[in-house]
């Protein structure tokens, strides 16, 4: 009844399934840890890209805020300069001022 090796040629059928089952098991094997592989690379590249991203805004905002400061710091820079120009004007009117009051009263 149960006599599945009856002759050499069932031998050979009996080794070739198991091969098969043996290869197949190792193939989906294979397979499952390829597409595991596959998956981690995947979630490495979305990561790398989502820091690549922030670090792009980070320098564009750091640019922006260099721009910016640097544009002020100008601006900052004319207004003192202007405002020591108009403090020099006011310094050699008083300089020129009394030396025209002395001369005026030596004459009197």
């Amino acid at each position: 009844m149960f006599d599945l090796i009856a002759n050499s040629a069932d031998l050979l059928n009996v080794v070739k399934a198991i091969a098969l089952a043996m290869l197949s098991i190792l193939l989906a094997w294979g397979l499952f840890y390829g597409v595991i592989i596959i998956r981690d690379v995947l979630r490495i590249v979305k990561d790398l890209k989502e820091i690549v991203k922030e670090t792009k805004e980070g320098v564009h905002l750091f640019k922006t805020k260099a721009e910016s400061g640097a544009y002020l710091l100008k601006m900052l820079s004319q207004s003192v300069h202007k405002v020591a120009d108009v403090v020099e004007e006011k310094m050699d009117k008083k300089k020129k001022a009394p030396a025209k009051n002395k001369n005026a009263k030596k004459k009197k």
